[in-house]
């Protein structure tokens, strides 16, 4: 096997991360996924990079050499790929990953406003974790995501981040007639009997959340209809079938309420994330500008006009 640039990122990610978990987590991919690859450039090389312990892994001396040469390499990369791009005049169509087709058209709607002139192309996932994978393998090349904290908030290398909104807690809707609808906030620990939706789309960051919150909450609900959209199932939900995760801009069907988690248990943090060669600092800003900017207009027009707004003002969305 020929070594690669991405298999120099994966040995600058170990040593900086200090640990498989950490760098799968960073990378995106499995810990074993991971550890496999590790043998093959070791392979490649001619010898062990780093030592494993139970305290994370931490580079040889021959590790040191690589990882340091490999650090020169990829910035002397990324420096090239960027000042070729400033002198390219084709840089071709901004290419957009985003969680919500309704998210996406505001976002266009926002960067004409701002005098965006590079055309835009959209990529539309629901899963966060899927739109950084395309990001990584190059299919696109600016995302917004929700992500969360100690779950998928760290920035993979070779991508640029920036927060646009600092704290988002999640809700859980409930029908109008569930005996937890119409009192104020909800302990997740008292949902344990219900059925749940999960999350949509490839599991990530919010799906990890919500399982961590079940075991905090030591709850094992039931969810026999696994990974489903939640606005495909208002009706479900109204009629007392399941309860879901939601987000403070979801706007309930008729029969269907979102009522405040008691704790937090489970808060989001939404980013924009980048790739520098093919996005300059510019065009970065601009993006992060029209995509706080599309938030908040997604708040005026949803969470503000719904009665939790003023009734529990904690449960608010922060930037």
């Amino acid at each position: 096997m020929e070594l690669d640039v991405r298999h120099l990122r994966v040995l600058l990610t170990l040593a900086d991360a200090g640990s498989v978990s950490s760098a799968a987590a960073r990378l995106g991919v499995s810990q074993p996924s991971l550890s496999a690859q590790l043998t093959r450039i070791e392979h490649a090389v001619g010898g062990p990079l780093f030592t494993r312990s139970r305290e994370g892994v931490r580079p040889t001396s021959v590790g040191l050499l690589v990882i340091d040469r490999s650090r020169d390499l990829v910035d002397g990369l990324e420096g090239m790929l960027r000042e070729a791009r400033r002198q390219t005049s084709d840089v071709g169509p901004l290419r957009v990953g985003c969680n919500t087709s309704r998210y996406f058209s505001a976002f266009l709607l926002e960067l004409d406003q701002l005098g965006f002139a590079r055309e835009v192309r959209p990529c539309v996932d629901t899963s966060s974790a899927v739109i950084t994978e395309y990001l990584l393998g190059g299919e696109v090349d600016v995302a917004f995501a929700g992500v969360h904290v100690g779950f998928d908030d760290v920035c993979p290398d070779g991508l640029r981040q920036a927060v646009v909104v600092r704290s988002e807690p999640f809700f859980v809707a409930l029908a109008a007639s569930h005996p937890l609808a119409a009192g104020g906030e909800v302990r997740l620990a008292a949902l344990g009997d219900d059925e749940w939706l999960l999350p949509p789309g490839k599991p990530d960051g919010t799906y990890a959340a919500l399982m961590d919150a079940f075991r905090h909450a030591e709850i094992s609900p039931a969810s026999p209809l696994g990974r489903q959209s939640l606005p495909d199932f208002w009706a479900y939900i109204a009629a007392g079938r399941a309860v879901a995760l939601a987000m403070p801009s979801d706007v309930p069907a008729e029969g269907v309420v979102l009522r405040p988690l008691a704790g937090h248990p489970v808060v989001g943090t939404r980013v924009v994330r980048w790739k520098p060669t093919r996005v300059t600092e510019e065009e970065a800003e601009v993006c992060v500008s029209a995509a706080r900017a599309t938030f908040l207009r997604e708040l005026e027009e949803t969470a503000m006009l719904q009665p939790w707004w003023e009734e529990f003002p904690a449960h608010r969305p922060s930037l």
